[in-house]
């Protein structure tokens, strides 16, 4: 999960290096690794790893980007740069920073995978807010995140305080 960690770090960088100086807010993550920006998602990323046997063999990462779009009909809570700025981006550019945030955050993994971890848990989004949130059985629950911990899970604390961790689709 750290890899998806820094996959989504590298999304959130390049989401504040095209939009600075634009807004006065910046990308937030919503756990596991969606990019919201003013509380709308700008960009989503899948995850698949391949593997071989017992051995993690390959990653693919796949990053959408809402550059420029502007109907969002029947898509709830989500925008485009373009429209939270008003400005019109280059494609080019875009992958370009988006590039240069993946290799920077990929070597950080490779250096300092503690600081990744670090990095996503400050710039989680509702970070020690409560919040409703639904189970897999349709309970619903008033959860306060926490943190994430490196194997992805969500570590919550409910109103009483009894804190339990909840892998990504549990919750």
């Amino acid at each position: 999960f750290i890899l998806n960690m820094a996959i989504a770090l590298a999304a959130a960088d390049c989401v504040s290096a095209l939009c600075s100086g634009k807004l006065h807010t910046a990308p937030a993550i919503k756990w596991p690794n969606d990019i919201l920006l003013s509380d709308l998602k700008v960009a989503g990323i899948l995850l698949e790893n391949i593997w071989q046997g017992q051995r993690w063999d390959v990653c693919v990462a796949g990053i959408g980007l809402n550059l420029n779009q502007t109907d969002f009909s029947g898509v709830d809570g989500a925008a485009s740069l373009h429209l939270l700025t008003g400005q019109t981006f280059e494609r080019e550019e875009a992958l370009s920073k988006l590039q240069q945030a993946v290799k920077a955050r990929y070597r950080q993994w490779e250096i300092k995978p503690e600081e990744i971890l670090v990095d996503y848990n400050a710039g989680l989004w509702r970070l020690g807010e409560y919040a409703a949130y639904q189970r897999e059985d349709g309970s619903h629950l008033q959860l306060k995140l926490e943190s994430v911990d490196e194997r992805g899970h969500a570590i919550t604390s409910d109103v009483a305080g009894a804190r339990e961790a909840y892998p990504h689709g549990k919750i």
